[in-house]
């Protein structure tokens, strides 16, 4: 089959391990003479690896620009998308006249939620026939998972660049980005350990850690005098953990401080030797393309994205800095709401003692706290796995029982 006789492929990638899967794809269809265009949407998305990936090999690719200015090229080709990607991406790919082939890793899924489902798209196939499924939509002669209309729900409503992030993210709140530059792969081939804070935590001798890279978040500072050391980097996400623990997180010692640039106006000069990054709320937001949709930055000192989770945080600065072996402890991924908690809608107030922390105080009584939402915590954690696994590193799950069956189980007691 000659170039000709096709109308080629626009292959869309939203994060590492899908710009690798689709240079791989693209070489394939490009050694057919078939027309073949690598895209990213970083421009919208931010940076999550893809160009990086792609300059790095050396590969011509369009961005989202060239998409929006050259749409009729792209019409009538077949478009090849991976989950996740975002609500932008959708509705572009929704509204073409060409077929939308989008490919799922059955061996690591990423479960996504209803509340911002991808477009429907005309064949669904698994990573691991994806190939062989371009060869038969080639020859006419399609086996394929499950088929559906990608005219479905088709919108001729895009959003812009401004929209996405003029409302996800405070621009106007400049990161320390030459502080931040500064630890970029740093502790390249180095191995981390982040402290989680569930009642699991008190099974592990902390001790044994004094010597190694450690991240700890939020209300650690009630294990401070136990653990006997101060951790390495100590990051905090939460709103409420913040303002209703200012004083013990500004006075809590740690050897690099991190925190979004909303806080820095709340810390009124208190923790200049802090280090403010710029945090992406997307996730959060109903009216975001972003909503519910997992994104790993690769790119910490430009933003950091938020993920249901201050881990998810911890495991995009850990990449960032280089770290190639990552271990999680005090992960239980398990919580309930006491009959005794307010509830007013995601915020939680407490009236008792904590039992989801490894310290009764922690969320205890008078203290908010918002519903965890562990199905979306598992999105963002799907993803960063499969991140760090593109790029040939690892994330364990170092905790002493729990719940957390994302990452491969190791034993603690034998790391340290």
């Amino acid at each position: 089959m000659h170039s000709g006789e096709h109308d080629g492929f626009a292959l869309f990638a939203f994060n590492s391990k899908q710009a690798k899967l689709m240079a791989e794809l693209a070489a394939n269809l490009a050694a057919k003479e078939l027309p073949t265009t690598l895209i990213s949407f970083e421009t919208m998305t931010g940076d999550q690896g893809v160009e990086n990936l792609w300059d790095k090999m050396g590969l011509t690719y369009t961005t989202y620009n060239g998409f929006m200015l050259h749409g009729e090229k792209f019409d009538r080709q077949t478009k090849i998308v991976m989950q996740p990607y975002d609500g932008i991406t959708s509705k572009l790919i929704a509204n073409g006249k060409g077929r939308v082939i989008e490919i799922n890793d059955l061996e690591a899924p990423i479960e996504l939620p209803d509340d911002n489902k991808p477009a429907n798209p005309d064949i669904r196939v698994d990573i691991s026939s994806a190939l062989g499924t371009l060869n038969h939509i080639l020859s006419d002669s399609i086996h394929v998972v499950e088929e559906r209309s990608q005219k479905e729900g088709a919108s001729s409503e895009l959003l812009t660049a401004p929209y996405a992030f003029t409302n996800d993210e405070p621009l106007h709140l400049t990161p320390d980005a030459e502080k931040l530059i500064a630890f970029k792969d740093r502790y390249k081939g180095e191995r981390c350990f982040i402290i989680g804070n569930g009642p699991s935590l008190n099974k592990h001798d902390l001790t044994k850690l004094r010597n190694e890279y450690t991240f700890a978040v939020n209300g650690i500072f009630y294990k401070k005098d136990e653990m006997g050391f101060d951790p390495t980097f100590y990051i905090v996400e939460d709103s409420s953990v913040m303002k209703e623990n200012l004083d013990a997180i500004i006075n809590y010692s740690a050897q690099n401080k991190f925190f979004p640039t909303i806080y820095r106006k709340l810390t009124d000069g208190r923790a200049n030797d802090a280090n403010f990054f710029l945090m992406n709320r997307g996730f959060y937001e109903r009216t975001s393309p972003f909503f519910c949709i997992p994104r790993f930055s690769t790119d910490a000192a430009r933003r950091v994205f938020c993920g249901q989770s201050v881990t998810h945080i911890n495991l995009q600065l850990a990449y960032y800095f280089g770290f190639s072996k990552v271990y999680l402890i005090g992960m239980d991924f398990s919580y309930s709401i006491p009959k005794s908690a307010i509830v007013k809608g995601d915020l939680i107030i407490s009236t008792e003692d904590d039992v989801n922390h490894f310290h009764s105080s922690y969320f205890g009584a008078g203290k908010s706290w918002k519903d965890p939402k562990l199905h979306r915590v598992k999105q963002n954690y799907q993803v960063a796995r499969d991140v760090f696994t593109a790029d040939g590193r690892e994330i364990f799950n170092a905790s002493i029982g729990g719940k957390l069956d994302v990452f491969r189980r190791v034993n603690y007691d034998k790391l340290v």
